[in-house]
């Protein structure tokens, strides 16, 4: 499919549907030899616990999960490595706020979850997962709500870094957006899971 120029119209898009899946497949069969590095990483982490180290080791695992995220959630087939991730990045950020390192993180690429990321401290914050599977299962199905998500993507960034950048914009975004949208978002898919 990479040597046969394309005609316009539904052969493009079987061409890029390829590429995407050749490029899924690709990145799924890296991540063995990326839990390996994150696993090493993690071995000299505990011989060298230092603040530099845990920074790296976070940006490490979320790098893996920006990689999954970017190639089709390919890790989404791979439970057992999935499991071992989600539980280490979970660890690391505990080990974080306890040792009061700040740790800035936003979302992988292409997630789209900034603002709600940036209120609740963590991509994996269930309010934040609620919100995601709101975009994939509801929003994603229809032309407004891609157009919404679309919009979102561009406008949203620079709104999350200066959310970020203060307790109390965080607690409010929290509070009074985040909060009440995950609510309905868990309503309207338990609505769209019953019918």
């Amino acid at each position: 499919h990479h040597k046969v120029p394309m005609p316009q119209g539904g052969s493009v898009l079987l061409h890029r549907v390829a590429q995407k899946g050749y490029a899924r497949l690709t990145a799924k069969d890296l991540s063995k030899k990326r839990l390996k590095a994150i696993k090493l990483l993690e071995k000299s982490y505990h011989l060298r616990q230092d603040e530099d180290s845990l920074k790296f080791l976070i940006g490490e695992v979320d790098s893996f999960l920006s990689h999954s995220s970017e190639n089709g959630d390919y890790l989404n087939d791979e439970q057992e490595t999935k499991s071992y991730i989600t539980k280490l990045n979970s660890t690391l950020t505990q080990k974080a706020k306890e040792l009061g390192v700040v740790i800035n993180r936003l979302p992988p690429k292409g997630s789209g979850c900034f603002i709600a990321t940036a209120a609740a401290g963590s991509y994996e914050h269930p309010k934040v997962i609620i919100l995601r599977n709101f975009r994939d299962d509801i929003l994603n199905n229809y032309f407004f709500g891609r157009l919404f998500i679309k919009t979102y993507y561009k406008c949203s960034p620079p709104v999350a870094r200066w959310i970020e950048d203060s307790k109390n914009r965080k607690k409010i975004t929290l509070l009074l957006v985040v909060n009440p949208l995950s609510h309905l978002a868990k309503r309207l898919l338990k609505r769209n899971s019953e019918n």
